[in-house]
């Protein structure tokens, strides 16, 4: 955290940070201003039409007055969260300023400086836009934080201020606000709960017995679950209870990250379910943690084995990863009750993430109890074939005998699927990956597969979301590894139906992703040391042919017409996950292009190390490049949501940056990736 000793407020100590309103945003709402003013002139217009012998005019001058005024006032800049009267309401914030201390903040409005507030004055904070961006913790906060374009801040006396996109940079304020504000509150928390008093989340109140709602009091024992469905936080009761449970909307909850946070301590489990329907940042998790166990395990010698990869043992062998708290493919901490039938091979080094889809409870259905299931089915689907027979006077042969043998069929096969006992175990480790399936028992082991980074030259993944006549119809994925010569040597694959945000936390999609993670990572210094020896780093693509990424150019190859360096380049943008890029110089007909190359990120061998080198050795090759990039950083932000992991957690790709490039030119890089996106 930078301080500026220079500067220093009396009670709120020294200065870190200020933050004007967004240049776009003035820009933006002087044209709305023109447009509300030429609404108004043409109903104006319109009123003097009335005395004319045209009156009717006067509607058309209305409505069209009407709707360029509406316009005017609810336009906002596009990317930017949105609602009724937008530009109204941004108009009020035109001359904001925002000062950050280290004790506290200050709000002007521009005519004088605005009073101080001390971030232990900050009684609630609440996320109006909760699931429009990803949710993260680093491994020393104790609570999540969302770096969101809007947060609402109440303060005592019960004054609250809305920090809003209007803001430039807004998304950094409201984080660095999180970061000093939750911290205290969960210390606050905790003392009420020490104390024996309740710590109130409007309408909920948690006690160290358990919580209360409008509809009772439930004890720890009588919840069955927490579940937050979109932005619907349920509290379910279990069943014998009479009383309790309740809803409500937590886009208006108070201090969500400490109620969590609470959780974790007390009710770890109705945490996890909780923390099933937030929107984590899960590949920064991930990214972070394989950042920090490859630094670890290069500070030990390269050892391999570490106390990260040993897993405590239940009665069925090991159950939960062990101390360090290795979370699930998606960043979230495993279920108490998690059974890890098959423990981490030692070869794929300490374990970044594992995960296991059965349960400590989880008992086989017995060959009796299954038989009498099967028999239940039958006789339920076939009782619905005899029906169909009477009521339809069925006496066709073929039909009679399709309607009484399909149905119970049928019926036996759900049945028989619905018994099984199968269940996979799965973990990413810094080398390698794993993976386990059980059927019958968990003793008995049908698959134990074991794949090693070092066995393989490259992995591409993809994800395809379907549609059929504009609607959604689901998602397909698949990361696949192969050698040098195209073999494939592992594969994850699967599908999932969820149009906007990630699938549940259980689905083998987010076991692909962490194992990309770890995978691209690791490939991080076979491109220190190709770009050493050649000069640039290739990445080949899967129809044929690579792309060279250097210092300051992009080479697509083309017969040696596909040489592009930075300064070149026109125009650049990401869509679908295909990069275009369209030289100065290019000329784009019907029947023959020059200069545009398009990119299917689904076809270029390791894609998430390939966009990292386009954010930092393409875009920051030269100073002067640097700095144009600077200036029009839309390309470096398109970027780094494409690839989903925020390389400015590791250390590793800071030194292959200051390593790659000139002092000035790796200081630029370095300084967008510790931002990222705006």
């Amino acid at each position: 955290m930078h301080f500026d000793l220079s500067r220093s407020h009396p009670q709120l100590g020294l200065w870190r940070a200020t933050y004007t309103v967004d240049a776009r945003v003035l820009r933006h709402l002087h044209v709305c201003q023109m447009l509300q003013f030429l609404g108004a002139l043409l109903a104006v217009a319109g009123v003097a039409l009335l005395f004319t012998p045209k009156p009717w005019i006067f509607f058309i001058l209305l409505g069209l007055g009407t709707l360029v005024f509406l316009a005017g006032a609810c336009a906002q800049p596009s990317g930017m969260p949105g609602d009724f009267f937008w530009a109204v309401k941004a108009a009020r914030r035109t001359r904001w300023l925002v000062d950050v201390y280290a004790d506290g903040f200050v709000l002007s409005d521009g005519a004088a400086e605005g009073p101080p507030h001390r971030w232990d004055d900050v009684t609630a904070l609440r996320h109006p836009l909760f699931r429009a961006s990803g949710w993260g913790r680093d491994e020393d906060r104790p609570c999540y934080t969302q770096k969101t374009a809007r947060l609402i801040v109440e303060l005592l006396g019960g004054e609250v201020l809305e920090l809003s996109e209007v803001l430039g940079d807004v998304e950094t304020l409201s984080e660095t606000v999180q970061r000093e504000v939750y911290p205290r509150l969960l210390e606050r928390a905790r003392r009420r709960l020490a104390a024996g008093q309740a710590e109130p989340f409007e309408p909920f109140a948690v006690s160290g017995d358990g919580i209360r709602s409008p509809e009772g009091f439930l004890a720890w024992p009588e919840i069955e679950a927490l579940e937050l469905k979109a932005t619907t936080l349920t509290l379910k009761r279990r069943s014998g209870v009479p009383q309790g449970g309740g809803s409500a909307d937590v886009t208006r909850l108070p201090n969500f990250p400490v109620l969590l946070a609470l959780l974790e301590t007390e009710q770890p489990d109705l945490a996890r379910d909780l923390l099933d329907g937030v929107p984590l940042d899960s590949a920064a998790r991930l990214w972070s943690r394989v950042s920090q166990l490859r630094a670890a395990a290069a500070a030990a010698g390269g050892g391999r084995e570490a106390p990260d990869g040993a897993l405590d043992q239940g009665p069925h062998g090991p159950r939960s990863p062990a101390a360090d708290e290795v979370p699930d493919h998606s960043g979230r901490p495993n279920r108490s009750n998690a059974d890890f039938f098959v423990p981490p091979p030692p070869e794929i080094g300490p374990l970044v993430s594992a995960s296991s889809t059965l349960r400590s409870e989880d008992r086989p259905f017995t060959p009796e109890a299954r038989a009498l299931l099967l028999l239940v089915a039958a006789g339920l689907a076939g009782s619905v074939g005899l029906f169909i027979v009477y009521a339809a006077a069925v006496s066709n042969p073929f039909w009679l005998t399709f309607w009484l043998a399909v149905p119970p069929l049928i019926g036996a096969l759900i049945a028989w699927g619905a018994t099984l006992f199968q269940h996979t175990c799965t973990y990413v480790g810094i080398e390698g990956v794993a993976r386990a399936r059980c059927a019958g028992h968990r003793g008995r082991v049908v698959e134990r597969t074991l794949f090693l980074f070092r066995d393989a030259a490259a992995v591409r993944s993809s994800l395809n979301h379907r549609y059929h006549k504009g609607q959604y119809q689901g998602s397909d994925y698949v990361y696949e590894w192969t050698d040098a010569s195209g073999r494939s040597l592992f594969r994850v694959k699967g599908t999932y139906r969820s149009e906007k945000e990630p699938p549940p936390s259980v689905d083998l999609y987010h076991f692909g992703e962490a194992a990309e993670v770890a995978w691209s990572l690791r490939r991080l210094d076979a491109a220190q040391e190709e770009l050493e020896r050649d000069g640039c780093v290739r990445f080949a693509l899967k129809g044929g042919g690579a792309i060279r990424v250097g210092p300051g150019f992009v080479d697509f190859g083309a017969g040696g017409e596909g040489y592009c360096s930075v300064g070149d380049l026109a125009e650049t943008s990401v869509k679908d996950n295909v990069l275009r890029f369209r030289r100065k110089d290019a000329e784009e007909g019907w029947f023959r292009s020059r200069g545009i190359y398009k990119v299917a990120l689904a076809e270029v061998a390791n894609a998430k190390l390939f966009l990292f080198l386009l954010r930092t050795l393409m875009a920051f090759g030269s100073t002067r490049a640097g700095e144009e990039l600077g200036r029009r950083p839309a390309l470096l932000d398109q970027l780094a949501e494409v690839a989903h992991v925020p390389w400015g957690h590791d250390a590793r790709a800071s030194a292959f940056v200051c390593k790659s490039l000139e002092p000035a030119a790796a200081e630029n890089a370095l300084r967008h990736l510790r931002v990222g996106t705006r």
